[in-house]
């Protein structure tokens, strides 16, 4: 008897649990339709997500409650018919805290999906110089931000390896001792979900969409990277070292390297001012392209090297599209020379630029936080989670 009755209790708890995770699902269903096509009808969201209207009111209750989601407006579909409300993401209200490492600087902001508040920019050095439990030199994360904006979660993408699941970087290339467990150590001092990613992944993930889902990504400055998308998932290969285009290496000529270090803002410096002595930044370069033969021939040089690693890939992988962002492809003469070479090398599928691809290092790390908390994908490590989805086994409700 005693053991029928457990076996009944435990079935019972099984279900409530399912339940409740059922739930949380909808509701990540929910906020994944109105952030890929923006505003919606409750009848809308019902025939999309196949509920009935009356649980689309239920969810929708709960997200409007905790701050998700908010009416937008109204639409009528037809002369006859009332008009339907609209529901949206409330972007304005979902503020993050966006940080960007890199190994030359750190890009700080706070942000919603489409806009920042405030930005800052540093000189990576500060992490370097400083102790690595406290990297919040020059109030990099100091409080003061967290004070006066109530932000919901804190997105980091780093160089190098990062293990996102546990928080960890695994090789920062030298900002960071191996294996720092990062998330642990800022969880300490900030009471909100932390997501840390790769430095280039995170760009890629941050412009995933219903619509574009399928394609290789290639950045550029300070170095290069790439990632690869394939069905609406970051690919990450057996050693999570997929899509490291800048790992490749560059043939046919005599030294050794990289691809990345070989088209790198620095040696692209070092190349002009070896041939006209004058010392300039990277991107006064690139503003000399189309009218500096010195330049020209720089770049140039460097955009044959990217064009043939990226078509050989683009024909391995076969993506819907390749997605060029950030350093010398913001601008528009480097850019179409770019996709000129690419396709002299046989590659036709289209290469473009994300539309916002001067602001990601400002938006894309904390785009991938709200993406994460959003559609609970994450454990998060703060006690004060609002709207978050947690794990199946956690009984308590997200709340405001």
């Amino acid at each position: 008897m005693g053991e029928e009755l457990s076996s009944v209790n435990y079935s019972m708890g099984n279900e409530v649990n399912s339940l409740k995770s059922l739930k949380k699902n909808n509701k990540s269903s929910i906020l994944r339709l109105l952030y890929d096509n923006g505003a919606m009808s409750r009848l809308e969201l019902a025939k999309e997500t196949g509920l009935t209207t009356a649980s689309i009111t239920v969810l929708v209750k709960d997200l409007m409650s905790c701050g998700a989601i908010i009416e937008s407006g109204s639409v009528q579909r037809n002369k006859s018919g009332r008009r339907e409300v609209l529901l949206d993401i409330n972007y304005k209200e979902l503020r993050v805290a966006n940080i960007t490492i890199e190994s030359d600087k750190i890009y700080f902001s706070i942000c919603n999906r489409y806009e920042t508040l405030i930005e800052k920019t540093f000189d990576s050095s500060v992490i370097q110089q400083a102790d690595p439990l406290n990297p919040a030199e020059d109030d990099i994360l100091g409080n003061h931000w967290s004070t006066q904006y109530k932000i919901r979660c804190i997105g980091i993408r780093v160089i190098g390896k990062v293990d996102t699941e546990k928080g960890i970087l695994i090789d920062s290339r030298g900002l960071f001792p191996p294996n720092f467990p990062l998330r642990k150590v800022l969880s300490m001092q900030y009471p909100y979900p932390i997501i840390i990613t790769n430095n280039v992944r995170a760009q890629a993930y941050s412009i995933i969409t219903s619509e574009l889902n399928d394609f290789l990504y290639v950045k550029h400055g300070p170095k290069l990277g790439g990632a690869i998308v394939s069905n609406g998932r970051i690919v990450r290969g057996s050693g999570n070292e997929a899509g490291e285009i800048g790992q490749t290496q560059v043939r046919n000529i005599q030294e050794k390297i990289t691809l990345g270090d070989y088209v790198s803002e620095k040696r692209i410096r070092k190349r002009y001012e070896m041939e006209t002595s004058k010392d300039l930044e990277a991107e006064e370069i690139y503003k000399l392209f189309s009218t500096d033969k010195v330049a020209y021939s720089v770049i140039s040089d460097c955009l044959k090297q990217i064009s043939d690693t990226v078509a050989n890939i683009g024909f391995i992988i076969d993506p819907a599209k390749i997605i060029l962002s950030g350093g010398m492809f913001l601008h528009d003469d480097i850019f179409e020379k770019l996709c000129a070479l690419i396709k002299d090398a046989g590659y036709l599928k289209p290469v473009i630029r994300p539309t916002n691809s001067d602001k990601l290092k400002f938006l894309s790390s904390g785009i991938v936080a709200l993406k994460f908390c959003l559609f609970g994908l994450i454990k998060p490590d703060a006690e004060d989670d609002s709207f978050v989805s947690k794990n199946e086994d956690d009984d308590e409700e997200p709340s405001d």
